[in-house]
């Protein structure tokens, strides 16, 4: 598998770069763009993860035929440890997910919102001095 011969794969075509017997095979396919997948095979079924367009020079969101080698290799180990990739990438990224969710109600979590709830935990309370309290903290 080339730069070059990518380039020139036509319409429908794929190309395949295979590792050692059951690691995962490396797949370029011409679907309008050329699209690279790592195939494996999980429970008797071939199934395919998209790693991304190729694009020569790894500009406009594509990765490079190198890229590709590498985010290969790393599935390769991956799948080595665990056959189920598509349960171990989905795990990861909920995890992300949360992780992402966890940091926005952190950044939520402000000096001025926290003003605010304690101006309405005041007025909850029936205290006299929630009007004094949101006014001091306004100017």
């Amino acid at each position: 598998m080339t730069t070059r011969g990518l380039l020139a794969l036509k319409p429908g075509a794929e190309v395949s770069q295979r590792g050692a017997r059951g690691t995962g095979t490396l797949q370029a396919v011409r679907c309008g763009a050329v699209h690279f997948y790592f195939r494996y095979t999980f429970d008797g079924r071939r199934e395919r993860i998209h790693l991304g367009a190729f694009d020569p020079n790894g500009k406009h969101g594509g990765i490079t035929l190198a890229e590709a080698g590498l985010q290969v290799a790393e599935l390769r180990k991956r799948y080595a440890q665990d056959p189920d990739l598509r349960a171990a990438i989905a795990a990861e990224e909920s995890a992300k997910q949360a992780e992402a969710e966890t940091q926005a109600s952190r950044e939520q979590a402000t000096l001025g919102a926290l003003c605010t709830a304690y101006v309405a935990q005041l007025r909850r309370r029936g205290r006299h001095s929630a009007r004094q309290v949101e006014l001091a903290l306004r100017r």
